[in-house]
């Protein structure tokens, strides 16, 4: 039988090398138990952001239906007189109001000159020319020419703001084609329907 003895200097290194080597794995488990831990912190945070997303967008959806709701309610909301299609459109009520100001046979009337405002305003999409249809409609709302429609508002007690929304879809659907769009073409530009 073969023995071996060992010397000092080998005990005095291993009394070394053992104690470390077993403290650098303790450490490295350690780590990796910390680094696992942490982990599935992590990944529980995601799941939570998730489902946190999921109920900001559900409280988004009824905050709409809420606020839509008050405005109908108000009388002097947009969905008074649009449907809640896409893209906007006039309903019956936003048709009448059109018809019995005036409305129509004024954008009618100044089509070139409203076309050439919005034209002027260089609208890059769709949706670019319904707002800024509506916006040309609103800044010539102070001129001699629209008094007739704001009598109208006076007398009928409708906001003014309807008449500009119901004239501004109005001119939006002739102007789109005048100026190469579709009225398809309005929700493909709409940036607010992005995801």
């Amino acid at each position: 039988m073969l023995m071996y003895f060992a010397d000092s200097n080998t005990i005095g290194w291993l009394q070394i090398v053992v104690p470390t080597g077993v403290t650098l794995l303790i450490m490295l488990f350690g780590g990796w138990a910390l680094v696992a831990k942490y982990q599935q912190k992590i990944d529980d945070a995601k799941e939570d952001i998730k489902e946190l997303k999921k109920d900001v967008h559900g409280v988004q959806m009824k905050l709409t239906e809420v606020s839509t709701k008050l405005e109908e309610r108000t009388g002097n909301s947009e969905a008074k007189v649009l449907t809640r299609n896409s893209p906007l459109a006039l309903n019956d009520y936003g048709e009448k109001i059109l018809k019995d100001s005036g409305g129509d046979s004024f954008v009618i009337t100044n089509l070139d000159d409203l076309v050439s405002k919005v034209k002027a305003m260089n609208p890059k999409s769709a949706y670019d020319v319904q707002e800024n249809s509506r916006e040309v409609v609103r800044s010539i709302s102070n001129e001699q020419r629209f008094i007739p429609i704001k009598d109208y508002a006076y007398k009928e007690g409708i906001d003014l703001n309807l008449l500009i929304v119901v004239m501004g879809v109005y001119l939006r659907d002739l102007a789109l084609p005048k100026l190469g769009f579709k009225p398809e073409d309005i929700d493909a530009s709409d940036p607010t329907k992005k995801s």
